[in-house]
């Protein structure tokens, strides 16, 4: 689970290389091998092809393997939007070695690279987040903003969640309702009862909805 953690991250490289011109939404494989890091500091090279073109781009970004002993209270480590495809998999959130996809119960999760989304009810969202407490059971409130402040509260159904004692991780896919969001760039924001004071549940997603 650590390995899926780190391979998602790579998805804030991907979107540094969509735009809204030349892409809207961009699906990938994020199946891969559980990564040791054992040290502290890396670099990421991400690569992408134009076969039409015959172009190749890369993306390169400095990566600190983040102190976990330092973090208080519930704090996000990954948020990838993504579709739902019906499957008769049990759950477990494994990465499918066939199709790359995300299993958990019932469903199949193909992650999109891109945030770009259209104003509909069944927008899956797949969330990690870290909490040094043995075990929770997250009550989230999704809140929709604009430049810092509260646009509305959107409903979010827990499909799948599963509590990964040895990386103190809560992973969980949701499924959200963008049906009645207006066409426009946005924030999303997790609050939690869990985090100390009612604080938000780490950093924010930025989104759009065209």
């Amino acid at each position: 689970m650590t390995g899926m953690l780190f391979s998602m991250r790579v998805q804030d490289i991907i979107r540094s290389l969509l735009t809204s011109n030349t892409i809207s939404q961009f699906g990938f494989n994020c199946s891969s091998e559980e990564i040791k890091l054992k040290g502290e500091k890396y670099k990421l090279v991400f690569a992408l092809y134009d076969e039409a073109e015959s172009k190749m781009g890369t993306v390169k970004q400095k990566f600190i393997k983040p102190v976990f002993s330092d973090i208080a209270g519930v704090q996000l480590a990954t948020a990838v939007f993504g579709n739902l495809v019906r499957s008769s998999g049990k759950g477990g959130f494994k990465l499918s070695n066939k199709d790359g996809t995300l299993q958990v119960k019932g469903y199949k999760l193909y992650p999109m690279g891109s945030n770009t989304l259209k104003p509909r009810k069944d927008v899956a969202l797949f969330l990690q987040l870290y909490s040094q407490q043995k075990n929770i059971d997250l009550e989230l409130e999704f809140v929709i903003s604009q430049n810092g402040e509260k646009i509305s509260v959107i409903s979010g159904k827990i499909v799948d969640q599963l509590w990964d004692k040895e990386a103190k991780v809560w992973n969980c896919v949701c499924r959200l309702d963008f049906s009645g969001v207006p066409r426009e760039e946005y924030d999303l924001e997790m609050e939690s009862a869990d985090s100390p004071g009612g604080q938000k549940a780490g950093d924010r997603v930025h989104f759009k909805i065209i």
